[in-house]
């Protein structure tokens, strides 16, 4: 089994520095409200896609080249691509489990596991 701690690492990450920003300020998000923010994410990814809003290749590297860090080249290379989108999907997710405090890390790997014990396409269709 591989050791997936660096995404448990991550969200706790994502937490701490989301709580600095105030997304954790009383009165703190319901649990149903910040999964909806998840949705809404990937929602923007798949609107992104349709519209054919991918990052060029080598438009991250560009984009974070410059020190000091210049968001004005973030925003117009990257923001609002699908790259950007499942970013903010997947900090979203790794925020409720930081501020949760799931090693989601470990639940991954035993899901994993599990998931190798299970039929081809788990006998679904898809």
């Amino acid at each position: 089994m591989q050791d997936l701690s660096l995404i448990t690492d991550l969200a706790k990450a994502v937490y701490e520095a989301n709580k600095l920003k105030g997304f954790w300020d009383e009165p703190v998000p319901s649990f149903p409200e910040k999964v909806m923010t998840i949705v809404t994410g990937l929602a923007e990814a798949v609107e992104a896609h349709k519209n054919g809003n991918h990052a060029a290749p080598g438009a991250l590297e560009r984009a974070m080249a410059e020190r000091p860090f210049a968001p004005s080249r973030f925003q117009y290379l990257v923001k609002g691509m699908v790259e950007d989108k499942l970013a903010d999907a997947f900090m979203r997710l790794f925020d409720i489990c930081g501020q949760l405090g799931i090693d989601i890390g470990k639940h991954i790997e035993a899901k994993l596991e599990y998931n190798k014990t299970r039929p081809y396409k788990h006998g679904k269709l898809y």
